[in-house]
């Protein structure tokens, strides 16, 4: 039934609310994993966000890569492109965090690299979408003085 994914997405959002985001992201989880459409696309960044504000860094740019580089990659269809500029936007910001945190200045730099090249996928896969502007600002940011939180 075409109805369910739609269902267990609005579940999750429940839960989400409800504060229990364990049960969310299983929710989510399900319907990214289920679904190749803007649907599935968004299940999987609410999941990387869910991820994201549990300060699980790490685990949420996973998320965002597998909904950047998947769901048909470049020949995705417009609506789910969006969500693809979102989860990189999203993944470089993941990254300013860890880099903001880390203290050894090797890992530092690599992980302001990483910060760079999701910004920069943002800004040249996805020159139309929103947050291509916001990409270009944090690009520019990197290059005047390094990532600041």
């Amino acid at each position: 039934n075409s109805y369910v994914p739609q269902a267990q997405f609005e579940l999750a959002r429940v839960r989400q609310e409800q504060q229990q985001p364990v049960e969310a992201r299983k929710l989510f989880e399900n319907v990214a994993d289920s679904q190749r459409n803007e649907l599935g696309a968004r299940a999987r960044f609410m999941s990387g966000e869910l991820l994201f504000s549990d300060k699980q860094y790490d685990a949420a740019i996973r998320e965002f890569q597998r909904l950047m580089y998947g769901y048909g990659g470049e020949k995705a269809d417009q609506s789910v492109r969006n969500w693809q500029a979102r989860g990189g936007l999203e993944a470089g910001r993941c990254a300013a965090v860890l880099a903001g945190q880390e203290k050894d200045s090797t890992k530092q730099n690599e992980l302001v690299a990483t910060a760079q090249k999701y910004f920069q996928y943002v800004a040249e896969k996805h020159p139309n979408a929103e947050e291509a502007a916001a990409a270009k600002q944090q690009l520019q940011k990197i290059g005047e003085r390094g990532i600041r939180r």
